[in-house]
């Protein structure tokens, strides 16, 4: 009676979405007689490594924007833990983190990139990233300040993503960073109450992770 809930359905809204995503991006490559390689979607010899290095980057990030954020200015129960299944956020959430970043990342920076060269990719895919999970303006639900600082922090977001994948030339870091931002912050019961100075801990964060970036992982050619 009750299994199609509405966070399930949702979710599922978000699997179709985010699957033809990648559809259409398949499509893209294989239309410009390319591999995936070329596009940063590849197993590289070092794998764990990314992966190991992205989460450790995601936790960073978790620690910054709850745990130090909450301590400083407090802690509320997060809006975000979901009522659908675990499991099948989890699935959600690394189709939404494979798609966001096959695009964005592997495509249009990459794209960009060549014609106009990396800092005007960087701004111009991030800004389209953010831009891309601005929600319409639904009468009674919407708040400009609330949902501004959310494109703020999704354009911090993929700015950081995008010195990644130009750092690895591998999407294997920003997809497993991305997803694990994501299920951090659904499935986490608590996060920072939302505050004017909450962006500023993402700026920290973001900030500190470019640095930290740019320290602990060798560039690729």
């Amino acid at each position: 009676m009750y299994f199609f809930t509405p966070s399930k359905v949702k979710d599922v809204v978000n699997l179709i979405v985010n699957i033809v995503y990648v559809s259409v991006f398949t499509v893209l490559v294989k239309q410009e007689g390319l591999g995936f390689q070329e596009y940063g979607l590849y197993w590289p010899k070092n794998y764990e490594k990314h992966i190991f290095t992205a989460i450790l980057f995601a936790f960073v990030h978790f620690l910054v924007t709850v745990f130090l954020a909450g301590t400083l200015i407090g802690f509320q129960v997060s809006p975000s833990i979901p009522s659908s299944s675990v499991p099948l956020k989890i699935i959600v959430t690394l189709i939404i983190a494979l798609a966001g970043e096959s695009i964005f990342r592997g495509y249009i920076q990459r794209n960009l990139e060549g014609a106009y060269g990396f800092p005007l990719a960087l701004s111009l895919s991030s800004l389209m990233f953010s831009l891309h999970r601005f929600p319409l303006p639904l009468i009674g639900s919407f708040h400009l300040v609330y949902e501004f600082g959310k494109v703020i922090s999704l354009f911090l977001m993929a700015t950081f993503l995008g010195f990644f994948f130009k750092r690895t030339m591998n999407l294997i870091g920003p997809v497993t960073f991305h997803a694990v931002v994501l299920l951090l912050h659904h499935l986490t019961p608590l996060a920072a109450v939302k505050t004017e100075y909450t962006l500023l801990f993402d700026v920290i964060a973001y900030i500190f992770l470019i640095i930290l970036l740019n320290v602990v992982v060798v560039k690729e050619s």
